[in-house]
């Protein structure tokens, strides 16, 4: 038989031998890591000077907090400016009545006689007045 194989039947045979040896040979498998086993130089940095960076922040609030002229007096001061806005909101609602109230006084005769009686004690002739009470 090896006189009746052609240059075609060893090609063929030389395929067999590769495909045979291609389903038995071992597989390499290469993992990925997700992080390396010793760490960079410039992680190593990056983290200590993220710790810094929070220590310096930490003490600087530490500080704040401790000082009288930091976080409480700050916080004292928009209570005292909450406050006063209030206190201003109130004291213009209070100018506006006045001023409404100084509007009609001008302008109504009736709102005139009620006022003179009400706060100057005037009476027209013929009337009595009766006190109760004080």
């Amino acid at each position: 038989m090896d006189a009746l194989e052609g240059p075609a039947s060893q090609a063929n045979a030389g395929t067999d031998l590769e495909s045979a040896h291609r389903r038995h040979s071992p597989v390499a498998v290469f993992l990925r890591v997700r992080r390396p086993l010793l760490p960079s130089a410039a992680g190593v940095l990056r983290g200590k000077a993220i710790k810094w960076a929070a220590g310096v922040a930490a003490a600087l609030v530490l500080l704040s907090l401790m000082d009288s002229g930091g976080f409480r007096r700050r916080r004292a001061l928009q209570r005292e400016l909450a406050d006063l806005e209030e206190r201003n909101r109130v004291l213009r609602e209070r100018n506006q009545a006045l001023i409404e109230e100084i509007e009609l006084l001008r302008s109504d005769p009736r709102a005139q006689e009620r006022a003179a009686r009400e706060v100057l004690g005037f009476v027209k002739p013929g009337e009595l007045v009766f006190t109760v009470g004080d």
